[in-house]
């Protein structure tokens, strides 16, 4: 098929990536529909998009906007005259109302970059005035909202004629990444406005903050990461001379004003709750004598120093709310000197637990100071000033499992089984005498001389790309004991079953075909049995093989049925 599929769309001296990918989306889109129960015609097009009919592919084709001129059903039949029956259609993209979506998609991508200017100068200390900011903050959300439901239908859209909608897939990952980016961008900008909302009324808690800035820091990455595959995205399909569509623009679009104004919330949301921080600390210090505010001020800094500025506010914010008693200061502030002598200094608990001498020892004031000699009890010295970034990451890679092809004469050199049989390598040696030689290594190191499974195992190995995918597999999902019961099997099946059932179809049948048949009945039917259990399914294993290769049988047909949607006769056949 494969082979096939690259005739219909050969090699070409540009986009060359765009091919490839065109070629294997087409070969899983077709061989998926394997097990399809549509008693329809099903039509995969170029980009592998699958429709169960005809007036489905009619209906929902990316073709450019044009007409398109096509045999009927888009099958080449013949009128009495011997002309080909033709029909003119009008492609989708070419309706009143593709026109309209994709003219909105374009004028929306140019207000998203536009808004996205707007924080991007006030980062850059230029002037930009507050309607105008708000504004910008508008359009950023609409065009958020606006990317939000055009990346669910298009996902929606591929998910309907089967494409792949996998994390993995870039098309796919940009509609997730915008929906995911429009959704939190709204979120974020909602939970600014409460911040600020909340510290004009005084009740900017810490917990609070934290939550806003888990919101805008999620919208930053994500949105982050969605301008990064966009731009790539864009310019992969520039150099594979592929079609840039006005919904990447749109997507990437939506991500800049996302990202630059989700960063503008955060600086925002910060500023909103550190000033409301300040101006708390502020007002207390106030209410103090000045030797209360010394010892205060000196409490304050040494906080902050060990416990940075953002934590270290919050403790003496907290120290200060249970602590209505301003006592300790002036308890502190009488053994002052002692304290400077004894190189401790003071600073407010954790989580507004009281006062700490040098981040170790919690004291009560006033027994401090009835009693200086408890600075004796006081081990460690005086911290070290807080890091921001002191905490190391560890990775690890795990290993995986892996199987090895090798020849019995140089095993410690893995055998790419695809070149060898499909290509020969340049070998001299015929293909036969490869297979001879041909072993087994698996991931615990035991191997496996494939020449015990006997000749017709060998030879009927047709393609060493599939027969390697096949093994290497097995190996990383069975058990050894259960490797050899189906490489034992597989034997059984190729010398006394096989030659039966291929004199009756009349085609041939490989032995990574068979291999793979067992593997799946296995994964599927078998798959937490212990090797003594699977071993007695041997018979039921053999009669599915027997039953799934007798029904490709082109012969074995029932009784035609018309089809109501397109007219057209179909049979079905018992699996």
């Amino acid at each position: 098929m494969k082979s096939k599929i690259k005739q219909l769309i050969p090699d070409q001296e540009t986009g060359q990536n765009s091919i490839d990918k065109m070629r294997e989306s087409i070969f899983e889109s077709v061989w998926a529909q394997t097990n399809n129960d549509s008693s329809c015609m099903v039509y995969v097009d170029e980009t592998g998009r699958v429709y169960k009919n005809w007036q489905s592919f009619l209906d929902d084709n990316v073709l450019p906007a044009g007409t398109m001129i096509s045999p009927r059903r888009g099958v080449y039949n013949f009128c009495i005259n011997g002309n080909v029956i033709l029909d003119a259609y009008c492609t989708p993209n070419a309706t009143p109302g593709a026109k309209v979506m994709s003219a909105a998609q374009t004028s929306t991508a140019v207000l998203g970059v536009g808004a996205a200017c707007v924080p991007i100068a006030a980062a850059l200390t230029l002037p930009v005035a507050a309607p105008v900011m708000a504004a910008a903050g508008i359009v950023g959300l609409g065009v958020g909202a606006f990317s939000t439901v055009t990346s669910a239908l298009n996902l929606n859209d591929r998910r309907k004629h089967e494409q792949s909608i996998s994390i993995t897939d870039s098309q796919a990952r940009a509609s997730y990444l915008g929906i995911a980016g429009g959704l939190l961008g709204m979120a974020a900008a909602g939970a600014t406005r409460f911040l600020n909302n909340m510290a004009a009324a005084g009740n900017a808690t810490a917990a609070i903050e934290v939550i806003v800035n888990g919101i805008n820091i999620s919208t930053i990455l994500v949105s982050g990461t969605g301008i990064a595959n966009g731009v790539l995205d864009i310019i992969f399909k520039y150099q594979d001379d592929d079609t840039i569509s006005t919904l990447d623009v749109l997507q990437l679009s939506a991500s800049l004003v996302l990202f630059t104004h989700s960063v503008y919330n955060f600086q925002l949301a910060s500023q909103i709750a550190n000033q409301a921080r300040t101006n708390s600390i502020k007002s207390y210090r106030e209410t103090l004598s000045n030797r209360q505010r010394r010892m205060f001020d000196k409490m304050s800094k040494e906080t902050m120093r060990i416990r940075g500025n953002t934590k270290g506010k919050i403790d003496i914010i907290r120290n200060i709310n249970k602590i209505p008693d301003r006592q300790y200061l002036n308890d502190l502030f009488k053994v002052n000197k002692r304290l400077n002598e004894a190189k401790v200094r003071p600073a407010f608990g954790k989580s507004g637990k009281g006062v700490v001498l040098n981040n170790e020892m919690l004291v009560d004031t006033a027994v401090l100071r009835q009693n200086v000699n408890i600075l004796k009890q006081v081990s460690q010295p005086i911290p070290a000033g807080h890091l921001d970034n002191n905490v190391a990451t560890n990775r690890t890679t795990a290993a995986t499992a892996r199987l090895f092809l090798n020849s019995v004469s140089g095993r410690n050199t893995a055998l790419n089984l695809e070149d060898t049989l499909n290509d020969n390598g340049g070998s001299s040696r015929s293909t036969a005498e490869i297979l001879a030689v041909l072993s087994v290594m698996l991931p615990n190191g035991d191997i496996i001389d494939l020449s015990r499974f006997g000749e017709k195992f060998l030879t009927k190995i047709v393609d060493g790309e599939q027969f390697q995918d096949v093994i290497e597999t097995m190996a990383s999902k069975l058990p050894e004991k259960v490797i050899l019961f189906v490489l034992d099997l597989t034997q059984y099946f190729m010398e006394n079953i096989l030659d039966q059932i291929v004199y009756v179809l009349q085609f041939s049948i490989s032995t990574e075909s068979v291999l793979y048949r067992i593997l799946k009945r296995i994964l599927t039917r078998f798959q937490h049995f212990t090797y003594e259990q699977i071993f007695t399914k041997r018979k039921e294993i053999l009669e599915y093989l027997k039953e799934y290769y007798w029904s490709l049988n082109s012969n074995n047909v029932g009784a035609r049925t018309r089809c109501s949607k397109c007219n057209g006769w179909y049979t079905i056949c018992e699996l």
